[in-house]
């Protein structure tokens, strides 16, 4: 177990203003400097249901060919449960063991003790010991620093501070302030999703909850992350030749009818309005990106035929997502917007370019 202590710092860095970028796809671009493509590829969040987009983005490392997805993207996003997937990937890690942190260690995650199940009232659904220990077993002392590849997590800070108000925080592995945080805190920090887990206080001065309560859908703040590096001249090659592909972790299409809105009262909207925001959120994101980017930009969001908590870890969720998986895959629309996305990533692989 990795001690607090060694990764207590202040998170002012993460949002002053940067002289130096560390990006590894802009040293890639000084070696070779009429290269102005750039591949994004973002992942939603959604809990539990992020074995979705996994299997999604395994069968498109598969068509491209490449051992790894970080082989030929240069950047990765994500939110909450997003992070775990883009952090993991843009450190050279498998989708299949990225897999087993859903299959095989979900269920020590979301595993309650009988204490909690008497005084859940009182307390988050769960401990965060589990899935502060899956993370560090995943990324052990790794530091932003060591990345393959680059990545843009998004958390939201509810703390404040001294001359700043509380609000979305952008982890971006192109500034040089943040080269040192340790890996596993990023997707900790991204993925604290009020009631189901603390608030992560392991930054001085923050109080971290999930990404999902300002955007579950990362790609137009990725976009942004990504842009703010460069140049004015850079910049607008960059803007008009970036490719992205968005992974969603599926959505429920579930019509309100008049007479069912006109009934509801107090008690029937506070379980329906959350999932309904973030959702239609995401579409309106979709939507504006596709009018943005065209071509350049492709969406891969299966339908689910029923709701999947975000903390369910049970076999017969894992097995339905399996399904919703491979159905969407196998589809015609599906199939289609799988080729697309191969299409923009596909490309030369990249080396390692070194940031020091």
């Amino acid at each position: 177990m990795i001690s607090i202590s060694l990764f207590v710092c202040t998170f002012a860095l993460l949002i002053s203003t940067h002289s130096f970028s560390c990006s590894r796809h802009l040293a890639r671009l000084a070696a070779e400097e009429n290269l102005t493509t750039v591949r994004l590829l973002t992942f939603d969040g959604g809990g539990m249901r992020g074995l979705i987009s996994l299997k999604i983005a395994e069968e498109i490392k598969s068509r491209l060919g490449w051992e790894s997805l970080s082989d030929g993207v240069e950047w990765f996003g994500g939110s909450s449960t997003g992070s775990i997937v883009a952090t993991g990937l843009a450190n050279g890690l498998p989708c299949e063991r990225m897999e087993s942190i859903y299959t095989d260690e979900g269920p020590k995650i979301f595993a309650k003790s009988w204490w909690r199940k008497l005084w859940s009232f009182r307390e988050e659904l769960y401990d965060d010991a589990a899935f502060v220990s899956s993370l560090q077993g995943h990324f052990r002392n790794n530091t932003v620093e060591t990345l393959r590849r680059d990545i843009v997590v998004l958390t939201n800070d509810i703390e404040g501070g001294e001359g700043r108000a509380p609000g979305p925080i952008v982890f971006n592995s192109g500034l040089e302030e943040q080269q040192n945080i340790p890996l596993w805190t990023i997707p900790r920090a991204s993925s604290s999703a009020p009631t189901y887990f603390k608030p992560f206080y392991g930054f001085a001065g923050h109080s971290l909850i999930d990404a999902g309560t300002v955007a579950n859908m990362p790609t137009q703040t990725a976009i942004a992350a990504i842009l703010e590096l460069y140049d004015d001249e850079m910049y607008k090659k960059v803007r008009d030749n970036i490719k992205i592909v968005s992974i969603g972790t599926g959505i429920i299409e579930k019509p309100m009818s008049r007479k069912e809105s006109h009934s509801m009262g107090f008690l029937d909207w506070a379980p329906k309005i959350t999932p309904l925001m973030m959702q239609d959120a995401t579409k309106l994101q979709v939507a504006n990106l596709e009018r943005t980017y065209r071509d350049n930009f492709v969406r891969l969001d299966p339908v689910l035929g029923r709701s999947i908590r975000l903390d369910s870890a049970t076999p017969g969720d894992f097995s339905y997502m399996e399904q919703v998986s491979m159905d969407y895959i196998h589809s015609e629309y599906g199939n289609q917007q799988i080729d697309r996305a191969v299409e923009l990533l596909r490309g030369e692989t990249l080396a390692d370019f070194s940031i020091m």
